[in-house]
């Protein structure tokens, strides 16, 4: 929530920021010293004033979202309202529940070297993939649809970025293992290199939680006791963890299962389940 509302409040600075500067293009142009057309002029102000149009429905949406949750939270726990609610979020949760456990099953697997490797899953890179097409189709549109110069400068950036960076981070994040179990500790990969823990050195694996306005978003933390013995997970690396996320005392290593479609509580638990086995061992 806290997302979706710093980004209205973005565009609806950019939208007052371009209708201030098409105005004053607009006074430029009646004297002649303009150097843009006036359909570039046009344009500016029609992206300003779609910018605070946009930014005006995502306030209302979150003050509508805001009210009704208020409104939920005060509905008597016996009432039919709130019973009808709760079995459908138990529904969901089963199914989802069931889905991703199953794919995570699938992809905890073991290679020829007795490691224990777990990898993303098919679905969950198509789903990235597919997020990605989508921003480069619209970036398409954008071009396609508008022949002005600003038009074409979004449309390639959009292009660029979800083309071009999304296709890099599934070269180098996505075709990565999530982790790889040795009898030694976990290694996790990202993005060029990867870090190390060691079994003698962890403490703990569990599933943390990061509150994101009505929602929240899971991870498994790997606890250790010396962050020292972790390249990049000393003081500097907790202290920007404890600004994103407001945890008061943040793992020294997490794993981030976005768009992998596996159960986060299974993956934490085969993770547990490895650190008691070579721990004791």
């Amino acid at each position: 929530m806290k997302i979706i509302l710093i980004i209205g409040i973005l565009l609806l600075v950019l939208g007052i920021g371009l209708v201030g500067y098409s105005s004053y293009e607009y006074s430029l142009y009646r004297a002649g010293l303009s150097s843009l057309p006036v359909e570039d002029i046009d344009f500016v102000l029609g992206l300003g004033l779609l910018s605070i149009l946009v930014s005006i429905v995502i306030m209302l949406i979150l003050f509508l979202m805001d009210f009704i949750m208020n409104k939920i939270r005060k509905t008597p726990e016996k009432s039919f309202a709130s019973r009808i609610r709760a079995m459908c979020a138990n529904v969901i949760n089963n199914v989802t529940n069931t889905v991703t456990k199953y794919l995570s099953k699938s992809a905890v697997k073991t290679n020829r070297d007795g490691k224990v490797v777990i990898k993303r899953t098919f679905v969950g890179n198509l789903s990235f993939v597919l997020l990605c097409l989508g921003f480069v189709v619209s970036g398409l549109l954008i071009m396609q649809l508008n022949d002005d110069t600003l038009a074409t400068i979004i449309g390639i950036i959009t292009i660029v970025f979800f083309g071009g960076g999304g296709l890099m981070v599934m070269i180098i994040g996505i075709r990565k293992p999530i982790a790889i179990i040795s009898d030694k500790g976990i290694t996790i990969p990202h993005g060029w290199g990867e870090h190390f823990a060691a079994w003698e050195n962890i403490v703990k694996i569990e599933v943390v939680e990061q509150i994101m306005g009505y929602t929240k978003q899971e991870y498994i933390g790997i606890y250790v006791f010396d962050r020292r013995k972790i390249a990049r997970a000393g003081k500097i690396s907790q202290a920007i963890t404890k600004k994103a996320t407001g945890w008061k005392h943040p793992p020294a290593l997490i794993i981030n299962l976005s768009f992998s479609f596996l159960n986060v509580e299974y993956i934490a638990g085969v993770l547990q389940e490895l650190h008691d086995k070579y721990k004791n061992a």
